[in-house]
């Protein structure tokens, strides 16, 4: 008998549902292609659209007679499917689409494309038998962190160690007191009745006990920031003989894994019923969408989860107010030997998994000299380079250190100051602050160069001021006599490098590991006109952690700043990352900023015009209770 289907069109824009005819012919031919695809919901099919061919995605099915009942008009006939191309994402994954296109003003097509394969699938593979994988499996590779230091220092890790409990930290929010004692609280707990658990963990510490705790439970969605992480997590399981699959590139073998694994892509994997939600580093930026809409893949795994009643547990050394606001906190703290309670880590807790913070205060130097180089990091890099001294490799050791400098600015300089005077570099025309290439003063808006002589008293010397990765790299391989790599951009360090290291945030992606990370301007991050700065100075330690393993190893993160106070980075210091987030979402609540309140820019030539339309809106909502801030 035909079928009768429902076809939302592969067109962003367009957002609409169109009725097709399934013939007997198609259905037939269907049948005998390899594989065992389905005419049902979720489906992909091509369709005639305004004479086009359109890719779509079956939304209804039901039989002719079916639709023949429930139609008003009987004097049209459908137009038939052109062919069934493949399988497309499962019918929760269907409906899901339509949630999210709610909650972040989208368009279904959008997250559909997110949730289908990118190549053609017709056949899935045999489902597999469920397993629970050994403690440990294989080797010491993390299952976590990506950086080759936290491998090295899985064995010593606090949750590698505790099989047992999470117990609840003495220092944490009084809901983590009474929430619960263990993992198998943390994912026992059903969704629709409890909030997700937000689990407090140090950022060397390894992932791999929460792995094993979910795999007990059944099927598993884990999510992480990079797919660097994610196949190293499957590596893992795959030793440990677990059925996985790494979403979206296996895509088929999604479909019936026991565990899914992936980046963002992965929250929209064709996994069916969740027993268990799993994301990792949820304060990673990465997780949202940079392209309108911008969804964020750790609602959306929140959200499989509350369908699937399935305990969602968000892990993080620094949590966001996001999961502070929705879930219960769990801080992690090793438990001693000997069943000894567990608490907080002392500063010469070899287990501890932060590494050494060193704040270098320059609130007494002066802003005019040395700007990116304070006396404390002079003796670092001299030092780093094989000079001995106490902080060399060892006692008078020429052995050499590797040594990574962050700095999130770019090119030479920002800014040209006349020596004698004082007098700052700007354009006539434009009044921008101007740069120094060579002997001109360059205008940034205008392109407009000019011969490098003060405005004001003529003199000729001019001082680089706001320095960028390459003009700190040129003074630091004055000062250290060593060749010293940029990494910016899409750079990657090379195999005859020297150790020492110099770029943008991303230098603390590429580099495998460091004896010393230093943040040349910490306060440009702390500072940053973004209501989420704090939170992004905090993720760059955490990466930076990453990078220099934990206190036991020797890691060492040198800051250099004229807030030696500020809470992000007493709470790196001290480990107490948890209370930190609680207080930085109580700020946010003071401040009505997200996530306590819901923000939206407006932006494009209509903007105007859309806004003024808003604040008629805004009268009328405020008549019912709701209040809007245009």
């Amino acid at each position: 008998m035909a079928l009768v289907v429902t076809v939302l069109v592969d067109e962003p824009a367009l957002d609409r549902e169109f009725t097709y005819l399934v013939t007997d012919e198609l259905a037939d031919k269907t049948a005998k292609r390899p594989g065992d695809i389905a005419v049902e919901i979720g489906t992909i099919v091509r369709v005639r659209l305004q004479r086009r061919s359109v890719r779509g995605w079956i939304t209804r099915v039901v039989t002719e007679a079916e639709h023949a009942a429930e139609s008003r008009r009987q004097d049209y006939d459908l137009a038939p499917v052109v062919a069934v191309v493949g399988r497309g994402p499962p019918a929760p994954v269907v409906d899901l689409a339509g949630w999210a296109a709610a909650r972040w003003a989208g368009t279904r097509p959008h997250f559909l494309r997110a949730a289908s394969p990118e190549r053609v699938v017709t056949g899935l593979p045999p489902v597999p038998r469920f397993r629970v994988p050994e403690e440990e499996a294989g080797g010491s590779d993390s299952g976590a962190p990506e950086h080759a230091a936290a491998s090295a220092f899985a064995a010593a890790s606090p949750l590698a160690a505790a099989s047992g409990p999470i117990r609840p930290s003495p220092t944490a929010s009084p809901a983590a007191a009474t929430a619960g004692a263990s993992l198998d609280a943390c994912l026992s707990a059903d969704f629709a009745d409890h909030p997700p658990s937000v689990v407090v963990v140090g950022p060397n510490d390894d992932w791999w006990p929460l792995v094993v705790d979910a795999c007990r439970l059944g099927r598993v969605l884990a999510l992480t920031p990079t797919l660097r992480a994610a196949w190293a997590i499957a590596d893992r399981l795959q030793r440990a003989q677990v059925a996985v699959a790494v979403a979206p590139q296996e895509w088929a073998q999604a479909t019936v894994a026991q565990v899914v694994v992936g980046a963002r892509g992965a929250a929209w994997a064709p996994a069916g019923s969740l027993d268990a939600v799993l994301v990792f580093d949820e304060h990673d930026q990465a997780y949202q969408s940079e392209a309108a809409p911008t969804w964020h893949a750790r609602t959306v795994a929140m959200e499989r989860a509350r369908r699937c009643g399935a305990p969602c547990v968000l892990v993080s050394p620094a949590p966001s107010p996001e999961a502070i606001r929705v879930g219960r906190v769990v801080e992690y703290r090793a438990a001693g030997p000997a069943g000894s309670p567990a608490g907080p880590a002392g500063p010469d807790d070899d287990t501890l998994s932060w590494p050494e913070l060193e704040i270098v205060d320059r609130r007494g130097d002066d802003p005019y000299s040395g700007e990116w180089c304070s006396d404390r990091l002079a003796r670092v890099l001299t030092d780093a380079a094989g000079a001995g001294g106490p902080d060399a490799a060892g006692p008078g050791s020429p052995v050499r250190r590797t040594v990574v400098c962050v700095l999130n600015r770019k090119g030479r300089a920002r800014l040209a100051i006349c020596r004698d005077c004082g007098e700052l570099a700007r354009g006539e025309t434009t009044g921008a602050a101007l740069k120094m290439d060579g002997d001109l003063l360059v205008d940034p808006v205008s392109g407009e160069t000019r011969p490098a002589a003060c405005s004001k008293c003529g003199a000729l010397r001019f001082r680089r001021a706001k320095l960028g990765v390459k003009g700190v790299a040129a003074e630091m391989e004055s000062l250290t006599r060593r060749r010293v790599v940029q990494i910016a951009g899409d750079a990657q360090p090379g195999p005859d490098d020297t150790g020492l290291y110099i770029g943008t945030e991303a230098v603390l992606q590429r580099v495998a590991h460091a004896d010393v990370v230093a943040f040349l301007d910490f306060d440009q991050e702390l500072l940053a006109p973004r209501y989420r700065a704090d939170e992004e100075a905090m993720a760059l330690l955490v990466l930076a952690a990453r990078l220099v393993g934990p206190r036991s190893g020797g890691g060492r993160i040198l800051v250099q700043t004229r807030q030696p106070d500020h809470p992000v980075l007493t709470a790196a210091a001290a480990g107490t990352t948890a209370a930190w987030s609680a207080e930085l979402l109580e700020r946010r609540r003071g401040l009505r900023q997200p996530p306590c309140e819901s923000w939206a820019l407006v932006s494009g030539a209509a903007a105007g015009k859309y806004v003024e339309r808003l604040r008629d809106f805004a009268d009328t909502a405020a008549a019912d209770g709701e209040v809007w801030r245009v």
